[in-house]
């Protein structure tokens, strides 16, 4: 069941929840270090809407490949199923759907980092949670890294007037489905497996 949902802004406006004492060290570089279940490649864009005084975010819309180029999934952001409080509009929730009929949901959002270039949306770490099928299942958390672009304009969105205007902003990166509870093959790689090791990583399929 999904316990907690946070309004998951792709780009500046995102926020992280409280940690609790056994989820402290569940940060992004952290992850880093657990089993890579798979990564995938993705491309599209970033949705934004203004709501006056700024530009918020409405998710993505991506296609996802693996190292060989081949489409794995299609990334996007549907409302979430929990009724949000009175008057609060319903969170919008990044999701995944795998072609080998699994997907994966955003449960919590666990650490944000600036990305490393510039205007590029932030890299994140999101807790999730699958519908148990293929090799996805075996994820609890998912990072998007080495993230290009995606972020709005700093203009035209700066009065009541500019209200309900959209904006996309092309964008790509990396997606690390991970699990968290056994340590990577190397623990300070990006998760690729040594020769001849399959601990280390899924296949993808």
């Amino acid at each position: 069941m999904i316990t907690a949902f946070l309004l998951i802004t792709a780009a500046s406006g995102f926020t992280t929840a409280p940690a609790g004492a056994d989820e402290v060290k569940k940060n992004l570089d952290w992850l880093k270090t657990r089993r890579l279940v798979r990564k995938l490649h993705a491309s599209g864009v970033q949705h934004y809407e203004c709501n006056g005084k700024e530009w918020v975010a409405q998710g993505p819309s991506a296609i996802l490949t693996d190292e060989k180029g081949k489409l794995a999934a299609i990334h996007y952001s549907c409302e979430s199923p929990v009724l949000p409080e009175p008057g609060k509009p319903r969170a919008r929730v990044p999701q995944w759907n795998f072609f080998d009929q699994s997907t994966a949901s955003v449960i919590e959002a666990v650490d944000k980092k600036a990305a490393k270039n510039a205007g590029a949306v932030p890299y994140l770490a999101l807790k999730i949670e699958s519908n148990g099928k293929g090799p996805i299942s075996q994820a609890d958390h998912v990072l998007r890294v080495e993230t290009v672009g995606g972020t709005p304009p700093a203009k035209d969105c700066k009065t009541l007037a500019d209200s309900g205007k959209w904006f996309s902003a092309n964008y790509r990166a990396d997606y690390e489905f991970r699990d968290s509870t056994q340590e990577a093959a190397h623990a300070a790689d990006s998760g690729k497996p040594k020769a001849g090791n399959t601990d280390g990583a899924v296949k993808a399929q």
